[in-house]
């Protein structure tokens, strides 16, 4: 799959809803949480260089990152939606390519 741009997790009426794993051909990926087709919620993003950032989307659009002190809370509140991302096994989904 290198070099290719996919989708693999979950839908709702054909659009990408709940949670689910977008990469880019360029190596970037979001892992996070969808709603109808677009980021939205709690996500971990990781740039072309491996770097990691977990953030918040509103429909798209990055609203902002979370500082370490925030992720940490998270962890050790067991958030469920901060532990969804951390347990994501893509063997439970349906892997979707991009058409360009």
């Amino acid at each position: 799959m290198e070099n290719d741009e996919y989708y693999i997790g979950e839908f709702k009426k054909g659009k990408k809803n709940g949670i689910g794993k977008y990469m880019w051909p360029d190596g970037r990926i979001y892992l996070g949480f969808w709603d109808k087709g677009k980021q939205h919620g709690l996500g971990k993003y990781t740039d072309e260089n491996g770097n990691v950032k977990f953030g918040v989307w509103i429909y798209g659009k990055r609203n902002r990152w979370l500082d370490d002190e925030e992720v940490n809370l998270l962890m050790e509140q067991n958030d469920e939606y901060y532990n969804k991302i951390i347990e994501f096994k893509e063997n439970n989904y349906v892997l979707f390519g991009i058409e360009k």
